[in-house]
C-alpha cells in the first residue's frame, strides 16, 4: 500500500542517508526544559526509515534539540556492539563526549520525554499518561504484525481486517473518553503536548499514509483525537521537523 513501517530490527539493506544536525529554533520558542540541555547533543542511530526510530526523533524534534540521524553504513559490523543486537539506539552527548547510550525505541522515549518535559507534573496523571502510551503500543504493535509481521496473504488480510474492524474502534472509543474529559482540546492532560500525543501521531500518521477508506471513517467517529492529530501536525517545531526534504521516508 506504499507506507511501510518496521520493527526493532530491519534487514541491512536499508539505505543509508547522509546525517543531519538539527539545530535548536530560536530561543523565542524554547521550552522551559530546553535551557537545561543546551550542552547536550543526542545521536538516534537507526536505518534510513521511519520505523522504531520515528517517535525519539519527533521527541528530539519538539525539545528543540540538537541531534542527527545516524545510519550505519554496515549493519552485519555494528550489531553486536550494540546492547540488544537492535536499533534504534540514542547516544547523548556532553560537550562532545558521549556520556549515555540506551536501547528499545519505547524506553528512549520515555527517557527523552522526561527530559524535554512530556510527562504531567502530577503523579497520578503521569501514570495515566503511561497507561494511555501502553494502549497506543497495542496499536503500533498491532499494525507491525499485520502488515509486516505475517508472510501468509491470507492471514495477513484477516488480521488487517482485525486491525480496521475490531482493534482501531475500540481504540479510538476509549482514547476518545479520556480527551473528551480533558475538554476536547485535543491533549490528554492540561492543554499541551505530552508524550501519548506524539506516540499516537507517529502511530497514526502511517495510518493515514494508507489512504484506506475504513481510516477515514473511523477518523470521523473520534473527532478529538483527529484534533489531537492535527495539534500535533501544527506545533511549530514539529511542523518544521515534518517539512525537512531529508526526513526518513516511510520505505526505500
Amino acid at each position: 500500500m506504499g507506507a511501510k513501517r518496521h520493527a526493532e530490527e530491519v534487514p541491512a539493506a536499508a539505505a543509508p542517508a547522509s546525517p543531519k544536525k538539527h539545530a535548536p529554533l530560536p530561543s523565542s520558542v524554547k521550552t522551559s526544559a530546553d535551557a537545561k540541555h543546551d550542552h547536550s547533543s543526542y545521536e538516534v542511530h537507526y536505518f534510513g526509515v521511519r520505523g522504531k526510530g520515528e517517535l525519539p526523533r519527533i521527541i528530539l524534534a519538539y525539545g528543540g534539540a540538537t541531534w542527527k540521524n545516524e545510519v550505519p553504513k554496515s549493519w552485519a559490523e555494528v550489531k553486536d556492539s550494540t546492547p540488544f543486537g537492535q536499533l534504534p539506539l540514542l547516544v547523548e552527548k556532553n560537550d562532545g563526549k558521549e556520556v549515555f547510550c540506551l536501547a528499545q525505541s519505547r524506553t528512549i522515549a520515555r527517557y527523552l520525554a522526561s527530559k524535554f518535559d512530556l510527562i504531567p507534573k502530577d503523579p497520578t496523571d503521569a501514570i495515566l499518561a503511561d497507561s494511555i502510551f501502553e494502549s497506543i503500543a497495542e496499536i503500533d504493535d498491532a499494525v507491525s504484525r499485520a502488515f509486516y509481521g505475517i508472510k501468509d496473504e491470507e492471514a495477513k488480510k484477516t488480521a488487517i481486517d482485525v486491525l480496521f474492524d475490531e482493534k482501531l474502534p475500540s481504540f479510538l472509543k476509549f482514547n476518545e473518553r479520556f480527551l473528551v474529559k480533558n475538554g476536547k482540546t485535543g491533549f490528554y492532560f492540561s492543554n499541551k503536548i505530552s508524550l501519548p500525543e506524539l506516540f499516537a501521531f507517529v502511530v497514526f500518521e502511517f495510518l493515514e499514509e494508507l489512504k484506506d477508506a475504513r481510516f477515514e471513517s473511523l477518523s470521523k467517529l473520534a473527532p478529538t483525537f483527529k484534533k489531537l492529530l492535527n495539534n500535533v501536525r501544527e506545533n511549530t517545531r514539529i511542523a518544521k521537523y515534518l517539512t525537512e526534504v531529508d526526513r526518513a521516508p516511510f520505505k526505500n
